[in-house]
């Protein structure tokens, strides 16, 4: 009975766990202690440089998981002075040792350390950098008449694809700018608010159709009073761009530029479709005629939109690709050298990842060395 007596040694395991969590704390506080004097810094901001240090009250599950293993070894020991079975001595045969029961806990623990550490997110030293920034807003007003349906961009893609397309690739690429969007035909009004959290415009932009607006034409003098409305009284920097084809054009626009241009304000012009045109489908399928029963040519306004754009002090381009690049245009306009300002900013590089890949690599090890236990027992059951 004595050979089958062996049992786990509680007051060695105690006497190891101990010890361990007095080192393991030990390193941890002086080392942010060595980390806080290396950088003349007070001792509590060493533990600022986590991004969440609330996150360290997860090591109170550490007592838990101590409590949950040496639960286990007591059922255990008492399976042990208890039973006795055949099959539970050939089991009993490679029961582990005090040494590999503990280390195979610690694998565990140290993970959820890791754990913890990965998701408080430590940070890096500070540096700082000097970044530009774009505090203004831009408003882009979109002609949604039919007229922008017909496919005479490249790819015989129609012109409002092409617009949508290059809204969402100036969308991508603004950074401290606020944005708005004004949809026209015969009518016309605000689709997306001014806003400078660009994360859900991608919808906004999906949404704009030719549907939108029901009374036909190509109301731009409208658009423009509504754009100039949206823009805020505080801000100075303000920059409009006008997306048409300029066909089917009301009056009042000359009046409408006037107001835009006395608030020191451009309208940059980006006209899409070629000069050749081409028809303008209907929904139901065919093209759209005339009276005569002749196909209708849209061709784009070229004259017109130039016009707005002198008058205003604005920039003129002519796109026929289907996905143009409006941030080139911008670029040229609204992100230009001369309107940055410089300001200096506070940068730590996270190392949140480094933590939560070490975490994963001591979870992988915990399970292989249950693996290897397990076939152990089963080789020796067999």
């Amino acid at each position: 009975m004595s050979k089958f007596g062996r049992k786990y040694n509680f007051v060695q395991l105690i006497v190891w766990t101990i010890t361990l969590e007095v080192l393991f704390w030990l390193v941890f506080f002086f080392g942010h202690f060595w980390i806080a004097n290396a950088k003349n810094e007070p001792f509590k901001q060493a533990f600022t440089a986590y991004e969440h240090p609330e996150y360290f009250w997860f090591f109170l599950l550490i007592p838990l998981l101590y409590l949950f293993y040496f639960s286990n070894l007591s059922w255990k020991n008492q399976l042990l002075g208890t039973l006795f079975s055949p099959r539970l001595q050939r089991l009993l045969i490679c029961l582990p040792s005090n040494k590999q029961s503990f280390w195979r806990f610690q694998v565990l623990r140290i993970s959820l350390v890791f754990i913890v550490l990965a998701v408080a997110n430590p940070q890096g030293a500070p540096k700082k950098i000097t970044i530009d920034t774009n505090n203004g807003e831009i408003i882009v007003v979109v002609d949604v008449s039919k007229s922008m349906l017909v496919q005479d961009m490249d790819m015989k893609r129609s012109r409002l694809d092409a617009a949508k397309n290059g809204l969402s690739n100036l969308a991508q690429n603004l950074n401290g700018t606020s944005l708005s969007i004004v949809v026209f035909a015969g009518s016309a009004y605000a689709h997306m608010p001014m806003t400078r959290d660009l994360s859900g415009v991608s919808t906004y932009i999906q949404d704009i159709s030719t549907d939108m607006i029901g009374v036909q034409g190509t109301q731009i003098a409208e658009a423009l009073d509504i754009a100039y409305r949206t823009f805020s009284t505080q801000i100075q920097r303000k920059t409009l761009y006008l997306i048409s084809d300029g066909e089917d054009h009301e009056g009042g626009l000359d009046e409408a530029i006037q107001r835009i241009v006395e608030t020191g304000t451009s309208v940059h012009v980006i006209a899409l479709g070629t000069e050749k045109g081409g028809p303008i489908p209907e929904p139901n399928g065919g093209v759209k005629r005339d009276k005569n029963n002749e196909i209708i040519i849209s061709k784009p306004n070229i004259e017109l939109l130039q016009k707005i754009a002198n008058q205003s002090g604005g920039v003129f381009v002519q796109e026929t690709n289907a996905f143009p690049n409006f941030v080139r245009i911008v670029e040229k306009t609204y992100l230009a050298e001369q309107n940055k300002t410089k300001q200096e900013s506070t940068m730590r590089k996270s190392h949140g990842n480094i933590y939560a890949l070490t975490a994963l690599l001591f979870l992988l090890f915990y399970l292989v060395l249950l693996e290897l236990n397990f076939q152990k027992k089963s080789e020796r059951n067999e």
